[in-house]
């Protein structure tokens, strides 16, 4: 060895920098040849086939791969049962403040699911909010929750649903036996906001497989306040014979079969608007909705991935389950129900200062500012305290006497000029 490098090196062709690189470069080649990182086998190749559609397998590698894993003996794609367990451990409460009586929500709190949907990069900020500031420092008994993300962080109880949705994915193609490998492109790569589309499905069947048994599945991002009490009422008054998806309620726009004001595409077959609930104002499921989507979920993630908000993707797969938004009305429109931002921002805006001034009882708020979510919280616990039920007058009353104003100097976003200005009629 010695002697060939020492040959090598005394060679005149060696003695231009230039033939060096080139002799470095033939070498990586031969290595490649010999070892090809890109070509994987058995489980990791099902993965690749999902996360990135272009790898090289043909379909009888890919269906290969798939009868590989249902034989696996390693553990499943399928976000361990053990972590999910201890997530909802972490979050659960058990037992009510003692000094909260009995209440609306309290009748119903074992019969409702919820999930909260963050982002990994800040889940732990934002997830100290909810414990400390938001909704659930209130102090009410919240026995069925999971808080889901794209990476789990075990330490904190927040669950991989994107892991989830893999598994979702694979199973379905293995029942199957099907040898198509066209998936969702790059659906396992966007990372923070711009993957945040891809929870939606996933965490509504996560949620559906972890409680069976609900009678109600709420979806809430982790900015979105949730009056438990309002909602037990709420949910109280709703039909328990017809599937129920609620919520605030926008066009979708340029998704699927519906163009960008909500009309469906010509020769969509399909002869109504679209819409959806919006996500951050909650997703609002019973159980023969969720019953209803429950068995497609991987269709729908299949289909309708390329749509660019999960929110409405939920609305899309409702839609192919035939189920249409439910505006069920008993003394008021659901639509008074749930806001898309935060109080001082409702404040200013004309459509919604009626509403703020009435005695109605709002379920949810959105993206509440850290200094103006303490006090919702704290108006919230005083009226559970003193047995009072929070409504639009008396919290913003509440909230301007602590110095609170409208926000005047809030401008649409491109979301808001697309869809907030596309609402079915007698929205507000």
């Amino acid at each position: 060895m010695r002697r060939l490098v020492l040959q090598i090196r005394l060679h005149p062709i060696f003695h231009s920098p230039f033939a060096l690189i080139l002799l470095i470069a033939l070498l990586f080649v031969a290595i490649g040849l010999l070892y090809d990182p890109m070509t994987p086998s058995g489980e990791d190749a099902v993965t690749d086939a999902i996360v990135h559609p272009d790898s090289p397998l043909s379909a009888h590698e890919f269906a290969a791969a798939v009868s590989h894993l249902s034989n696996s003996t390693r553990k499943p794609l399928l976000s361990d049962p053990a972590l999910v367990r201890d997530g909802i451990n972490t979050w659960a409460r058990k037992q009510r403040d003692p000094r909260i009586a009995a209440d609306d929500w309290d009748s119903i709190a074992d019969d409702v699911a919820i999930a909260v949907k963050t982002g990994s990069e800040v889940a732990r900020k934002r997830l100290g909010y909810l414990r400390t500031q938001g909704w659930l420092s209130v102090g009410r008994r919240v026995p069925n929750i999971m808080v889901v993300a794209d990476a789990a962080i075990p330490d904190i109880g927040v669950v991989d649903v994107k892991r989830y949705a893999v598994d979702v994915v694979v199973g379905a193609l293995r029942n199957e036996n099907t040898t198509d490998t066209k998936q969702p492109r790059k659906w396992f790569d966007r990372a923070g906001w711009r993957g945040d589309k891809d929870k939606n499905l996933p965490t509504l069947h996560l949620l559906r497989s972890t409680f069976p048994k609900a009678k109600w599945y709420i979806l809430l991002d982790d900015d979105t306040y949730l009056f438990l009490d309002n909602f037990a009422r709420y949910a109280a008054r709703a039909p328990t014979d017809k599937p129920i998806y609620t919520g605030k309620v926008f066009y979708i726009s340029n998704c699927g079969a519906f163009l960008r004001s909500g009309a469906p595409r010509p020769g969509s077959g399909i002869k109504h608007r679209g819409l959806f609930a919006h996500g951050g104002a909650g997703i609002f499921i019973n159980s023969l909705a969720m019953d209803r989507i429950y068995g497609r979920v991987d269709h729908c993630i299949r289909q309708f991935s390329s749509c660019w908000a999960g929110d409405m993707q939920v609305g899309l797969c409702m839609n192919d389950a035939g189920i249409q938004v439910h505006n069920f009305k008993n003394g008021h429109s659901h639509e008074y129900m749930f806001t898309p931002f935060w109080p001082s921002r409702a404040m200013a805006d004309s459509r919604y200062t009626r509403r703020l001034r009435s005695r109605m009882e709002p379920v949810t708020f959105h993206k509440i500012p850290e200094n103006e979510l303490a006090l919702v919280a704290k108006f919230d616990r005083q009226c559970a305290l003193e047995k009072r039920r929070v409504q639009y007058a008396n919290l913003r009353e509440y909230l301007q006497d602590m110095g609170i104003q409208p926000t005047f100097g809030w401008r649409p976003t491109r979301f808001d000029t697309h869809v907030f200005s596309r609402k079915p009629n007698g929205a507000v």
